[in-house]
């Protein structure tokens, strides 16, 4: 019979999970955002008859191009699918899970709620790593998303003068 504490620390354990891979998932959704609004403004610019008046519509417009296609990168950063190597080995996470036989993973089966709740603490720690990780191509996708947008209201401005 396992403990009332034990067993709560399994559910929160488990609802971290799926709080996790649903966090991911937003954010491979926001990515997707930014990236086809990088791909729009790169396709506007590319296609377009925009005509280069001076040095510095040409620098401002080199500029947009630069940061946008950072950001496009960045955006598929966020997107390509992770494994965590040095995470600890988990019988939740596929990576880890493929180390093994299949013999091996069924021997190696958690038996006991202490060992479920470890299991759990450590698929946590791999989905946190991976997290960081799309966390920070996110933050830059955007932000050079932004800063790639500046240039382009300097050739507007540029343009009114």
């Amino acid at each position: 019979m396992v403990d009332d504490k034990l067993s709560a620390q399994i559910d929160f354990a488990k609802w971290i999970i799926d709080h996790n891979q649903s966090w991911i998932n937003l954010v491979d959704t926001k990515a997707g955002v930014i990236l086809a609004a990088d791909a729009a403004i790169l396709i506007l610019l590319g296609g377009s008859s925009l005509s280069v008046n001076s040095v510095y519509d040409r620098i401002l417009l080199e500029v947009t191009l630069t940061l946008v296609s950072a950001s496009a990168l960045f955006g598929f950063m966020v997107i390509t699918p992770r494994t965590k190597a040095g995470a600890p080995a988990t019988n939740i996470f596929f990576a880890s899970i493929l180390t093994k036989s299949r013999e091996e993973y069924q021997n190696g089966f958690p038996t006991s709620p202490e060992q479920i709740l470890q299991d759990c603490v450590d698929n946590i720690y791999t989905l946190s790593i991976i997290q960081s990780a799309k966390w920070a191509y996110l933050l830059s996708s955007l932000h050079s998303l932004l800063l790639g947008l500046l240039p382009l209201v300097g050739i507007v401005l540029l343009r009114t003068w």
